[in-house]
């Protein structure tokens, strides 16, 4: 269980908008990692089975921003949500977005596409649970930043998450975990892209910049 009372009351609505209409609905990520450590969250993304067109079918304020990959930003009472599809990513020919995007219906394989265990959390803002099907929360007491499955690939797959783990590594002062660790060393001694000339075309410099700055 979470405290509900730090929870976003317009995000809250959303998702029960969702749930009335017979979809699936959750916060996700930095959200609930905030919730999870205690802080309060800046971000407040949600996810959900229903498709691009369907949630721009519930909501008279909506913009499909990313609608590419199953994104659409939710304006409501002043504040923008974006909303998002259960999706798996398919292939990432250019070390930093997916080829192909597939919508699913389940939180568990929308789960296994994600970066970190802690960014896995779901948390249902309507009954205040959490569904945790990386064990993110457990990585969250004992302070360890782990990848979901292997590390290699998720580096490979998105090279702009090698800096994310440094990132949050210094901003939470958690460790990175052994195999993680030895992943970005290895990395790094065959020329990450961070540091070579190939790093325009597999992470932009205004998103390298982002998360240095944070």
């Amino acid at each position: 269980m979470i405290c509900t009372e730090k929870l976003n009351e317009s995000a809250t609505e959303i998702c029960r908008t969702l749930r009335g209409n017979g979809h699936q609905a959750y916060l996700v990520g930095g959200v609930c990692r905030d919730l999870v450590i205690g802080r309060s969250p800046k971000d407040w993304d949600i996810v959900t089975d229903a498709s691009p067109d369907a949630i721009k079918s519930m909501f008279s304020r909506s913009l499909g921003i990313g609608e590419s990959y199953g994104v659409v930003s939710v304006m409501l009472n002043g504040e923008a949500f974006d909303v998002a599809t259960f999706r798996q990513d398919v292939g990432y020919s250019d070390g930093r977005r997916p080829d192909e995007v597939r919508f699913v219906q389940s939180l568990d394989e929308d789960a296994s596409r994600r970066d970190f265990t802690m960014n896995a959390i779901y948390v249902d803002p309507i009954e205040g649970i959490i569904h945790d099907p990386m064990n993110g929360h457990q990585d969250i007491e004992n302070r360890v930043i782990r990848f979901i499955g292997n590390p290699m690939d998720r580096l490979n797959e998105d090279r702009l998450r090698a800096l994310r783990a440094v990132r949050f590594s210094a901003q939470l002062g958690f460790d990175i975990e052994d195999s993680a660790l030895v992943a970005l060393k290895t990395l790094a001694d065959g020329g990450d892209p961070f540091l070579s000339k190939d790093a325009a075309r597999a992470v932009s410099m205004e998103r390298i910049r982002e998360e240095l700055s944070k």
